[in-house]
């Protein structure tokens, strides 16, 4: 069993410590291990489509696109100090793909960590339907929230998703300036193909295009 600790008086199990080499150290001494953002790797430099226009990943680009989807999906182990730190799938999605509407990249923070753990404790209790969150101002709940938002639409089957506010015009602006602009800064492999307009400020609709080229309206297949 993993490590228990206690976050708005739930008891919290984190997963068990993986082997050592599977946790990233970043190649650094101890006393410079802490979060930072990865680029992608230079296999991505160059990518191929085929004549439909759809990307052909080669072995390494595939594996690497499949590695973060697992990441996504089951969370992330980091040394932070030296100390094996874990962080949940949606946490690592808004630390490593995230950007916020300053054009700037999250900051890693223990009280948005242990939010991510609390949210995700409570996502797998079939009977919860939802948390509420307590925060001061200027806490990066907005940024976050946007996040998760399109984190859940974009990578998981015929899934919805949205958010409310005090007006239509303030719903509006977080849909424009949060949610939209963070998914258009994000990396191809986690961009399905839009059905609607790019620019729309109301929603994303993501569907399979139909390959028009050919004659019989066969979908396409989206690579990932």
């Amino acid at each position: 069993m993993g490590q228990k600790i206690v976050i708005y008086n739930t008891e919290i199990t984190l997963p068990d410590v993986p082997p050592i080499d599977q946790i990233e150290d970043w190649g650094v001494p101890k006393e410079e291990q802490y979060w930072r953002k990865k680029k992608l790797p230079d296999i991505f430099n160059v990518i191929k489509r085929d004549e439909a226009g759809n990307i052909e990943l080669t072995a390494d680009q595939e594996k690497f696109c499949n590695q973060e989807l697992d990441r996504i999906k089951n969370g992330f182990w980091f040394m932070n100090n030296g100390e094996p730190t874990y962080i949940t799938g949606r946490n690592y999605y808004y630390l490593q793909y995230w950007t916020l509407e300053n054009r700037k990249a999250p900051e890693y923070r223990e009280t948005s960590r242990r939010y991510y753990l609390y949210l995700e404790h409570w996502a797998n209790v079939y009977w919860c339907l939802g948390i509420i969150r307590g925060k001061g101002r200027r806490s990066g709940a907005s940024s976050e929230s946007s996040a998760n938002i399109v984190c859940h639409v974009t990578t998981t089957k015929n899934a919805r998703g949205g958010h409310v506010s005090k007006t239509s015009a303030d719903a509006r602006k977080m849909f424009i300036y949060r949610m939209q602009f963070g998914f258009r800064h994000l990396p191809f492999f986690l961009q399905p193909t839009l059905a609607n307009d790019k620019d729309s400020k109301t929603e994303l609709v993501f569907n399979v295009p139909l390959n028009k080229s050919k004659k019989n309206k066969k979908i396409g297949r989206a690579h990932v």
